[in-house]
């Protein structure tokens, strides 16, 4: 029920659901964790890899409601949620609805120019 409309069509099959947070301070001196989204995301790349590996896929989701994940989970003010995963084995397009069939394309990649810089950042 977290899910926004548009996420739970593309869930209704999946074998599993995935929270994926962090601990935004740190346990043992509850000093702020400044790399906790980024130990998240890398933590949400191995779990990508994996599926891959064991054939499945996943769909990694922003489009939440994060308020009902924390209640229905029970997930404790010291934790962001900061995306859900659906992991599940691949459908077919037959699988698909018509506007979920025309946004399966592969996405466009930005040259590396327009986001690595040598030297300092631009400021233009």
């Amino acid at each position: 029920d977290c899910l926004v409309a548009a996420n739970q069509n593309w869930v209704t099959n999946a074998g599993a659901l995935i929270a994926v947070l962090s601990r935004t301070h740190f346990e043992r001196n509850d000093e702020p964790a400044p790399t906790h989204e980024f130990d998240a995301g890398a933590a949400w790349m191995s779990i990508a890899l994996q599926a891959a590996k064991m054939n499945l896929v996943t769909h990694a989701m922003r489009g939440f409601d994060a308020d009902i994940a924390r209640t229905s989970l029970a997930i404790p003010e010291a934790f962001k949620i900061n995306a859900m995963v659906a992991v599940g084995h691949p459908g077919t397009l037959d699988d698909l609805s018509e506007s979920q069939l025309e946004r399966e394309v592969p996405s466009g990649r930005k040259p590396i120019a327009e986001f690595a810089y040598e030297g300092v950042f631009p400021t233009e």
